[in-house]
């Protein structure tokens, strides 16, 4: 593969995780947070939104369709729980698309209480 086709292929990963991050960014605004940080490039968070005074950080994720990895669910929940305690955040949120949730988290019922899922499809988010 040439130089230039990788990097269009690259530019071209870059915006779709971007797209991702902002139509999550979008999803906040329209529910009434105000968004305080909205930065893709950055480490840690994406997006730090507040809404009556309570802190919400959020880690967008967005594989790529020709991703062959997995993703450590496991040590971003361990990563981000640790990120709002250590923020005063009420909560964190890990938006995550196009990567396989592991069945474990589907049926461990253990699992279910201590997470709160929202499952949607990309048509159910508007731009």
């Amino acid at each position: 593969m040439s130089e230039e086709v990788r990097n269009n292929s690259n530019r071209l990963k870059i915006l779709e995780s971007q797209k991702f991050h902002d139509r999550i960014k979008r999803i906040f605004i329209n529910s009434g947070f105000n968004i305080t940080k909205s930065d893709y490039y950055s480490k840690g968070a994406d997006i730090i939104a507040n809404v009556d005074n309570k802190k919400i950080i959020i880690q967008c994720k967005c594989a790529q369709s020709d991703d062959k990895g997995g993703l450590n669910i496991d040590g971003l929940i361990d990563e981000y729980s640790k990120k709002a305690e250590r923020e005063k955040a009420e909560r964190a949120v890990l938006a995550i698309s196009k990567y396989k949730i592991p069945p474990h988290y589907l049926s461990d019922e253990e699992k279910k209480e201590e997470l709160f899922w929202i499952k949607w499809s990309s048509g159910m988010i508007k731009q």
